[in-house]
Order: structure tokens, then C-alpha cells, then sequence
């Protein structure tokens, strides 16, 4: 779900959802963050998706 957000824009209610995701599914979302982190079409987007998950 993390990597279709990241991608194409989909899922986005359930990505950003911080308060209704469980421990495992924060784990997969950080890990698909990681992956795209450093590409530039993507960066963007991970680092907000990242500033969600710790604010």
C-alpha cells in the first residue's frame, strides 16, 4: 500500500492514517521510504510521508 502511495498517488487516506496504523504496517512503511528516499522524482513525498509518521 506504501509503495502504491509513493508511486501513483493511491491509498493516501490509509497512508496517512498515523493514529489507525498498527506497529508491523509503520515497519513496511518505513522500509518502502527508505527505498525511494533518495530518488528525486520521490523524495518529496517520502519525506512528508516520514514527517507524518513523527510529528
Amino acid at each position: 500500500m506504501s509503495e502504491m502511495y509513493i508511486l501513483y498517488d493511491e491509498f493516501s487516506e490509509g497512508i496517512m492514517a498515523v493514529e489507525d496504523i498498527d506497529e508491523n504496517q509503520v515497519k513496511g512503511i518505513i522500509e518502502m521510504t527508505i527505498l525511494y528516499f533518495n530518488k528525486e522524482k520521490y523524495s518529496e513525498k517520502v519525506k512528508n510521508l516520514l514527517k507524518a509518521f513523527f510529528n
